[in-house]
């Protein structure tokens, strides 16, 4: 999994434009930052929705992230005009009050969505620590004018940070947890007596189509960095696909019968995850000789089980 791709900030759009508009616009506050956060989301919020002319693009080197991938950053920007809004509403109201009411509703609505998001993954306790948690960071926040309150939220971060880092080994030695899958270990055998040989992961989707490079076997559907124009043109002649596979790609190949009722590529899943559909002419014609599939159930006229285990299969595509 991508974590980094898969994750977000709760960011409460649109709600956070509202209070930094109402103080502009109403209050007449010019806040510097707010007026410069404002107009990147304005812009980041076009990009990732609309688009934008390709010259406005580069211009503002948007080109240079897919707009899909954009929102992470609209979501901090975001978040920030969060923090500005309520330090700024910090300065104007000290109600010790309204900063519990604050306190409590944030935390309570943040713990809530995320029980929804795993609802078989919390319990009790962890429910009630967490929101325990978020109340004394948002009453912190609340009243970061404080120079007390903020001198020991300084100390609280430095020793969190210190904590997280001190916990986590970035160090990995060795390539034990490889070795011991017994699933790549038949791949590795195989390779290891026909290395030149290439091989397809079917029938299953990105990041698993990677598995075979971790015991060196190459791999035709593999995250392709740069597309094997060459390769595919011998299966797409008149390059009716290329606008598919003429890209970074991750590349999932299901295996089928014939192209009378599915074409040798759809249109891309995503941006960069495309999906190709192969018979055993169209393997053979890019070389590729094994199979590395969790399907036990293919066809043993043009293909020959050479070996499984637990749930996991080995063929090679039968010569014509």
């Amino acid at each position: 999994m991508n974590v980094c791709e898969l994750s977000s900030f709760f960011s409460f759009f649109p709600v956070c434009f509202v209070y930094p508009l109402y103080k502009m616009i109403v209050g007449h506050k010019r806040d510097l930052f707010i007026i410069i956060m404002l107009i990147i989301a304005a812009f980041l919020f076009v990009w990732c929705t609309k688009g934008m002319p390709y010259t406005l693009a580069k211009i503002t080197l948007l080109s240079n992230s897919q707009s899909g991938r954009s929102v992470v950053a609209l979501e901090c920007i975001c978040m920030l005009l969060i923090f500005r809004s309520v330090c700024i509403w910090c300065s104007e109201n000290n109600s010790i009050i309204v900063g519990l009411i604050v306190s409590i509703s944030a935390a309570v609505l943040i713990v809530l969505r995320l029980y929804k998001l795993a609802p078989e993954y919390y319990e009790t306790y962890m429910i009630v620590t967490e929101i325990v948690i978020l109340i004394l960071i948002f009453w912190g926040i609340w009243h970061l004018n404080n120079t007390y309150v903020k001198n020991m939220w300084m100390i609280l971060m430095v020793g969190v940070a210190l904590v997280s880092g001190l916990l986590v080994n970035p160090v990995r030695r060795g390539a034990d947890d490889v070795k011991s899958i017994s699933q790549l270990n038949m791949v590795r055998e195989i390779h290891e007596s026909d290395p030149d040989a290439l091989w397809v992961f079917a029938n299953k989707t990105f990041p698993s189509t990677n598995a075979p490079l971790l015991v060196g076997a190459p791999t035709v559907n593999s995250t392709n960095v740069y597309p094997d124009l060459e390769r595919w043109h011998v299966l797409d002649k008149d390059g009716r696909y290329e606008s598919v596979y003429n890209r970074y790609a991750h590349i999932v190949i299901e295996l089928v019968d014939g192209h009378d009722e599915v074409d040798l590529f759809d249109e891309p899943i995503r941006d960069d995850l495309i999906k190709m559909n192969a018979t055993a002419d169209d393997l053979r014609n890019i070389d590729v000789k094994y199979i590395f599939t969790p399907d036990g159930t293919l066809d043993s006229s043009k293909y020959k089980m050479l070996d499984s285990d637990n749930g996991y299969y080995v063929y090679s595509v039968i010569s014509e």
